[in-house]
């Protein structure tokens, strides 16, 4: 799931993926394979956090898209087998405006 917000061109994305096969996969990892396609990225931090009483990695990556540069938040958790992941990218220069949503949003996240 994704959601836009067009003022300052940033985008927030949800997703899950319940396989047994990926369940030994570390965090880094799994946070790593969310930048599939963003070229030159460089991890600025990463943080070991919890989401929903389970450990969870935050980390904040710059990158290029299409030689757009770009400022990428994520946060990735493991539940049981399933995986749950949250991105925000907007413009180095517009980031900081929606992070704060999408750090409200990701706190609060409840896996059924």
């Amino acid at each position: 799931m994704a959601f836009k917000n067009t003022q300052f061109d940033g985008t927030m994305t949800v997703n899950s993926t319940c396989n047994e096969k990926k369940k030994n996969y570390s965090l880094r990892a799994l946070s790593e394979s969310l930048l599939i396609g963003i070229n030159d990225k460089e991890a600025l931090s990463r943080e070991e956090t919890t989401v929903d009483g389970v450990p969870a990695l935050r980390t904040i990556y710059t990158g290029t898209l299409n030689k757009v540069p770009l400022k990428i938040a994520t946060v990735v958790l493991r539940k049981n087998i399933c995986i749950y992941d949250f991105t925000y990218a907007s413009s180095p220069e517009h980031f900081d405006l929606g992070i704060v949503d999408f750090n409200n949003f990701v706190s609060q996240f409840r896996a059924l």
